[in-house]
């Protein structure tokens, strides 16, 4: 049962591990689990984030760090705290994500 046990938990990780590296978009459903997803999933280029009606700074600034690499595009046009809290975060953003290529932000 043991060697089972072993044997299904390294595919498992093994199918994680593939799943990582394949996975370009991502959208999450809460603002606050966006670090650990973008720490497991690191090559990510597309963030959608219309289902996140509130991204503070703080948020910003992990995207712009943990995906300066990669991340191509980002949708942040459902976030209605938009103009009072993330001039800061998007700054950040867009200084460090030189493959930036579109950022969607509409005020509604």
């Amino acid at each position: 049962m043991t060697l089972l046990l072993k044997s299904l938990s390294s595919t498992c990780k093994a199918f994680y591990s593939i799943e990582a590296r394949r996975r370009k978009t991502l959208k999450p459903v809460r603002a606050e689990l966006l670090s650990g997803a973008l720490h497991r999933y690191p090559h990510i280029e597309h963030l959608d984030q219309t289902l996140c009606p509130r991204i503070e700074d703080s948020m910003l600034n992990v995207v712009s760090l943990s995906s300066k690499d990669v991340l191509c595009s980002i949708n942040l046009s459902r976030s209605r705290f938009f103009f009072i809290i993330i001039n800061i975060g998007l700054e950040s953003l867009v200084s460090s994500c030189f493959n930036l290529l579109r950022l969607i932000c509409l005020m509604g």
